[in-house]
């Protein structure tokens, strides 16, 4: 009688796949967060692998092909990953470990000698496993040249990923239970304790990066949001540079809420090493670099460039140009200027090799923005709506302060005319040199409310794209017809409370050509007779809109 370790090896993993990883469920999961237990379950399938040597090849093929590791024990990890194994790795998730800190230190915040420390700590776990990878892409080469195999195409491909990092000390890694009974300590007046208020304002640096090797296995690099243990960013993008086969990179990052000088030096540290990614074979990028509007808009931001030249959209730029590259996807809301599309005549040394590069985006499918309210140059994107004036007694109110619940009127939600119109104006020029484009988005969050009214959105798609705005057809028809509309190239205007907001003619054309447009504004069920009214009086303005009615019309090449 045949027995089921008699199974051939593919009935077997078959078989074997079944077993599920772990039995998770909601309320499991919040017990365990709760009790300072990780968010991800604990497998649930390596005692399988001790039925027998047949059934742990089998098991030891799904458990060791994701591994969260922490620095802290990559020793035993460089000795528990050999032979099959190691060959079934596909993604490191990297967990750095910080040094821990005694019960006094909890009560101040971390000095310029804990900083560097904590540096020092940070660069070394990055070095160690770099190295270790190295020597297995060593071997790995070794074993490839001895059968005649092409070392380029034999190498397995490994994602690896930024995690966390992290002291054991630290106030998110202690046990719930004790924790929670600190913190009641510290409100009773028995115990000192800034718990994540002692290392918020540090910010981790890797030092230089001559002694880490290059990784030519690495095929995919992301990091993840590691607040409060928040990393600069020109290393995260530093160390993207030792990655030359990457192809896809993930960036989240986050901006320090210190003085203007310091955040200006910061975007423009991140745009110089961004643009020395733009050699990589790069098919997908992500960047996720958080820039939350400002609550208070009775004033103009501080300019945020260190000079007229908008560095960090120029690198974007850069990026973007890879002839590789099918996806990007900016988000954060992120600030960005028509930089970002077309670069200025005048450009400063580190970035005089731009004006050599075409702007040809050859494979590029798919680019999508969600863009901050704010421009880089010190001003903002959208104004106060013209049906919205403020009465001749208007008093501006006082800026609240940062940790007030007190909130301000969030009146911007109607696009400057010259602001909006040169970004789109931008954009719409560049998309006719994208001859792979399927869909081009810009968006803006318009205010703290979380609804689709709240929304400024220019989405372009190519014709017969089906997409997430197809709905907005059943609520608002076209006059077309849906299937015609979708049939052709295609654009959703999206103004929200902008209501009644068009760009120049030249600016829609550039994003039209000969497809179809629709303006949306909003859910049917909340439009009242004053919305109607409103539509009658853009419908009036439409039929009087044509191309002389602009007397700063941008020049928009090939349309």
């Amino acid at each position: 009688m045949a027995t089921i370790a008699s199974l051939s090896p593919e009935t077997l993993a078959q078989i074997l796949s079944y077993i599920p990883r772990d039995h998770d469920n909601l309320m499991v999961r919040l017990a365990r967060i709760r009790d300072g237990g990780p968010i991800k379950p604990v497998s649930e399938l390596p005692p399988y692998a001790t039925v027998c040597k047949i059934w742990q090849w089998h098991i030891e093929q799904r458990t060791f092909r994701e591994i969260n590791l922490p620095s802290s024990e990559l020793d035993y990890f460089s000795r528990l990953m050999t032979g099959h194994r190691r060959a079934a790795l596909r993604e490191v998730k990297y967990q750095v470990v910080l040094p821990e800190y005694d019960d006094a230190a909890c009560a101040v915040v971390e000095t310029e000698e804990d900083k560097k420390v904590n540096d020092a700590s940070f660069t070394t776990a990055v070095t160690e496993l770099f190295r270790l990878v190295k020597r297995w892409e060593e071997e790995d080469e070794k074993d490839l040249s001895r059968t005649g195999s092409s070392v380029g195409e034999g190498l397995v491909p490994l994602s690896l990923e930024m995690s966390q990092i992290y002291s054991p000390s630290d106030a998110n890694k202690r046990n719930g239970g004790l924790l929670g009974e600190q913190r009641m300590a510290v409100e009773r007046g028995e115990r000192s304790d800034l718990f994540e208020g002692r290392h918020c304002d540090s910010w981790l640096r890797l030092g230089p990066l001559e002694g880490v090797p290059e990784l030519k296995i690495v095929t995919k690099y992301a990091v993840s949001p590691s607040y409060p243990r928040p990393v600069e960013a020109e290393s995260i993008a530093r160390l993207a540079k030792k990655f030359p086969a990457l192809e896809k990179l993930d960036l989240q990052i986050m901006e320090r809420g210190e003085d203007f000088e310091v955040r200006r030096k910061d975007r423009y540290d991140f745009a110089v090493a961004l643009l020395s990614l733009s050699s990589l074979p790069l098919t997908s990028f992500s960047l996720c670099a958080e820039n939350t509007s400002p609550r208070y808009q009775f004033q103009e931001p501080p300019p945020i460039l260190l000079s007229d030249t908008d560095h960090f959209s120029l690198a974007l730029y850069a990026i973007s140009l890879i002839p590789t590259l099918k996806t990007i996807d900016l988000k954060g809301p992120i600030m960005i200027s028509p930089q970002l599309f077309q670069p200025p005549v005048a450009l400063d040394s580190a970035f005089a090799s731009l004006a050599n590069m075409t702007p040809q985006w050859p494979s590029l499918r798919t680019y999508s923005v969600i863009f901050s309210t704010v421009r880089p140059s010190g001003s903002w994107y959208f104004v106060r709506h013209p049906n919205n004036p403020v009465s001749h007694d208007f008093v501006v109110p006082l800026e609240p302060e940062f940790d007030s619940d007190r909130g301000t009127e969030m009146f911007r939600t109607y696009p400057d005319d010259e602001a909006m119109d040169g970004l789109l104006a931008a954009a719409g020029k560049a998309k006719h040199n994208m001859p792979a484009l399927q869909m081009m988005s810009l968006t803006a969050s318009l205010s703290l409310e979380d609804s689709e009214d709240a929304e400024f959105e220019a989405v372009w798609f190519k014709a017969g794209q089906k997409n997430y705005l197809d709905h907005r057809l059943g609520e608002q028809p076209v006059r077309v017809g849906n299937e015609a509309f979708i049939g052709g190239d295609h654009v959703y205007w999206w103004t929200g409370k902008g209501g009644s907001w068009r760009p120049k003619r030249k600016v829609e054309k550039a994003w039209v050509g000969e497809g179809n447009q629709q303006w949306f504004k909003g859910y049917p069920q909340e439009e009242d007779e004053e919305d109607d009214e409103e539509d009658e009086e853009d419908e009036e303005n439409e039929e009087d809109y044509d191309d002389d009615d602009d007397d700063g019309d941008f020049e928009m090449g090939g349309i």
